[in-house]
């Protein structure tokens, strides 16, 4: 693999999140899928700096294509990258309950997206898959009542990976408004606080390859934090990895199965 189609960084995650980069996650990638436990853990690392002092925590790389820029095709990390935006909507949501419309307007702009002056909805920066997609940006892109996502996340015809997503914006919720409560309900200070460490002290790798085959190969070789890889997943990045030539058209065919197959069934129906 030629080293010179490759562009490796450390970058914190606001750095990540901020400027005019777009992640967009491809339609046949995995659906969300963190759950209490993988959020939990995220809002741990995040607690355990604020109270050691420590200036610097990795949580493991990002890949994306960035064969054109700005839209960045994300390949790997898109879990971890989908939980701390989520993470970012919970502190403006809690900003503008508190009527901190400056702060709440700031994070959205900083982080979320930028509003659309016609539609007056926010244009994100991450697009996430064909199943998660229009519930991300309906539900947690775009602000909602608490107890229309609790109501949300009780029903029983909910997809599973759009319950997760609703299930860690509730779980970081909870967590940041009991912060609040512990610092004698000084909300401003909490969500600086926050902001300021996954801006500057929340560190990830990003790895940028403009060839999408290598891409595939690099996110099967990451030691990934998140979730083990399926057989659906590694037989997917093998597949892509030698497309070659013909690799939109096995892109266009893996989508085909993974829209037939159900989606929990996928690696027994490949088995």
């Amino acid at each position: 693999m030629p080293t010179s189609s490759i562009d490796s960084r450390l970058m914190s995650f606001g750095e990540l999140l901020s400027g005019n980069n777009y992640y967009s996650v491809l339609t046949f990638q995995r659906d969300y899928s963190w759950t209490e436990a993988e959020v939990q853990q995220l809002w741990d690392d995040i607690t355990q700096m604020l109270e050691e002092g420590r200036t610097e925590h990795f949580i493991g790389s990002v890949v994306v294509n960035n064969s054109n820029k700005p839209k960045l095709i994300l390949i790997d990390g898109q879990q971890r990258l989908t939980t701390v935006s989520i993470l970012m909507c919970v502190l403006r949501d809690i900003a503008k309950q508190k009527g901190d419309q400056q702060l709440a307007q700031t994070i959205s702009r900083e982080y979320l997206g930028s509003l659309n002056l016609r539609t007056r909805k926010t244009e994100s920066k991450l697009v996430l898959n064909e199943r998660n997609n229009q519930f991300y940006q309906e539900n947690i892109v775009e602000s909602q009542k608490l107890e229309y996502l609790q109501n949300i996340s009780k029903k029983r015809n909910i997809d599973r990976s759009n319950k997760l997503l609703v299930d860690a914006y509730l779980l970081l919720f909870k967590q940041i408004t009991n912060k609040i409560d512990e610092k004698g309900g000084d909300f401003a200070e909490v969500i600086i606080e926050i902001e300021e460490c996954l801006r500057d002290r929340m560190l990830s790798i990003l790895i940028a390859v403009a060839d999408e085959a290598n891409s595939y190969l690099i996110f099967e070789t990451l030691n990934d934090r998140g979730l083990d890889l399926s057989v659906a997943d590694l037989l997917k990045n093998y597949l892509f990895s030698r497309g070659a030539d013909k690799l939109k058209e096995v892109q266009k065919k893996w989508e085909e199965i993974n829209l037939l197959a159900d989606r929990f069934e996928l690696t027994k129906f490949i088995r």
